[in-house]
């Protein structure tokens, strides 16, 4: 009671990747400076009350790998990872990722099927994706691909890496797809 703690999460370029983009100026993790969270403080300090405590931190980002296991019939490899991954990446984005494009929210949950449905749009009629993994990789926990992963309340994602696994559809075996 009487404490606020404020997270702060700068503002950094999303802009399309097109000839004038430079990799190196995307930040995954936004992660604001000793600077930036003591004019935050400094601003706040002239509005609240007198009683109460106000804290200023930076975000906290949790490291997560995915592997997405993906089937179909003619599969081009380079581009199916390139679109996954790309649509994987922005759903996560701290910025301007989640269903509501305004920002990946705080403590959400890492939801297998939420990440299949993401992955399928990238993917299209192309094939189906069968399953996405979830790794948290500040954590010795394996990779979960049915269950909810939980990250902590204050806290954000930033994902590392992307893995997509492509398998052949076979007449034999039905695709399946979702979650199993």
């Amino acid at each position: 009671p009487g404490a606020v703690t404020v997270v702060v999460v700068p503002d950094a370029p999303r802009e399309a990747v097109d000839d004038t983009w430079v990799e190196s100026a995307f930040v995954a993790a936004p992660v604001a400076d000793p600077g930036a969270l003591q004019a935050v403080r400094a601003r706040l300090q002239t509005a609240w009350l007198v009683a109460s405590e106000v804290f200023v931190r930076s975000a906290h980002y949790r490291p997560v790998a995915l592997t997405v296991t993906v089937e179909g019939e003619a599969l081009a490899t380079s581009s199916v990872r390139a679109q996954i991954s790309a649509r994987m990446q922005h759903f996560l984005d701290p910025l301007r990722g989640g269903d509501r494009q305004q920002g990946w929210p705080f403590g959400e949950p890492l939801r297998p099927s939420v990440l299949v449905r993401e992955a399928q749009g990238a993917l299209g009629e192309a094939g189906t994706v069968v399953s996405v993994a979830i790794t948290l990789l500040d954590t010795t926990e394996s990779a979960q691909d049915c269950f909810d992963v939980r990250i902590g309340e204050h806290d954000l994602v930033t994902l590392r890496s992307v893995s997509v696994q492509l398998r052949r559809a076979t007449a034999n075996r039905p695709n399946q797809g979702g979650l199993r």
